[in-house]
């Protein structure tokens, strides 16, 4: 059998599970069947079915099983599964199989460990190998032990000196004295601590709302939300109350200056209002003096045209 036919082969019986199965003597099948709790197993019991073409035709047993306990148990079992033929069990060249009503195939890419001289050769160097492998990781961490256990005996030297080094009672109990008084101080510092912590706390809090209220005004403002530029905003905001105050005071005597103006404008607007009347009346006047003049011009011509003198003698008489 070629080393391809040995590969297709042994994975065959891996997946089958007769591979790792154990060979058991049909006098035990009871017992070994019998359930227990927490264990699983798998195991052949040789059949009297006899396929025309088996494992036993193409496999030979080397000396390690070839003897009389196992012989004929292994014999057995290998004549009892088919090759290259159909059967209840059996195995196709090509690493396909049929295991009762169960047909499975292989993937083909298995390498053999256990069939053929070669691959267990193979097999055995590489166990070989590993454990050669294995050995120095162990050597390694056995270094690495025994480095590790001439450190904690270096430590136990110290430690036993300075066990050696220990005081007495005395100076223990000063020692704890010193220790509690110690203790309580860091006490008091850890209370004092967190007070500090909560006031700073309150502080980072108020802190924090004036930074935002800042950032809120140099929003509105458009300003950089720094101190400097805070600063020159407050300079100028003083200037500008400065300037709003006298602007303020000027502008009080401005609306005064107005409210006078207003009321000489309303006193010219009635003195003018009285000249016209004056104006209105004298031309009334002017107008009756001139109907009078008219008159007394018209009663003089008519006088003339009298005797005015000797009416004149006469009223006067009267």
């Amino acid at each position: 059998m070629d080393e391809t036919a040995c590969n297709h082969l042994e994975e065959a019986l891996l997946n089958m599970g007769i591979l790792d199965a154990l060979v058991v003597e049909e006098q035990y099948r009871e017992q070994v069947l019998t359930q227990a709790a927490g264990c699983e197993e798998r195991y052949l019991f040789v059949q009297s079915y006899q396929p025309e073409r088996s494992l036993l035709d193409v496999l030979e047993l080397n000396d390690e099983v070839n003897n009389i306990f196992s012989n004929r148990r292994l014999t057995g079992i290998l004549s009892n599964i088919a090759y290259a033929d159909s059967g209840v069990v059996s195995i196709r060249k090509d690493g396909s199989y049929q295991l009762g009503i169960i047909n499975g195939t292989i993937t083909g890419e298995y390498e053999a460990g256990l069939l053929g001289v070669r691959a267990r050769e193979r097999n055995r160097l590489a166990k070989i190998a590993e454990c050669e492998k294995r050995i120095e990781e162990l050597s390694g961490e056995i270094s690495k032990l025994q480095e590790k256990n001439k450190q904690l005996e270096i430590r136990k030297i110290v430690l036993q000196q300075e066990y050696n080094n220990l005081p007495d009672d005395k100076e223990l109990r000063q020692a704890c004295q010193k220790m509690e008084n110690i203790i309580r101080e860091i006490e008091r510092i850890e209370q004092e601590k967190k007070t500090v912590g909560r006031k700073i706390s309150i502080l980072r809090d108020k802190l924090r709302e004036k930074k935002e209220s800042a950032y809120e005004i140099a929003k509105k403002l458009y300003l950089d939300c720094t101190y400097q530029a805070f600063e020159q905003a407050a300079s100028a905001a003083d200037e500008y109350d400065r300037q709003l105050l006298q602007l303020s005071s000027a502008h009080e005597m401005y609306l005064r200056s107005c409210q006078t103006i207003q009321t000489l404008v309303e006193q010219l607007e009635n003195l003018e209002a009285d000249m016209e009347q004056i104006r209105y009346d004298i031309s009334v006047a002017e107008r009756a003096l001139g109907k009078y003049q008219k008159e007394w011009e018209s009663v003089c011509e008519q006088l003339k045209l009298t005797d005015y003198d000797q009416i004149k003698d006469r009223l006067d008489d009267v």
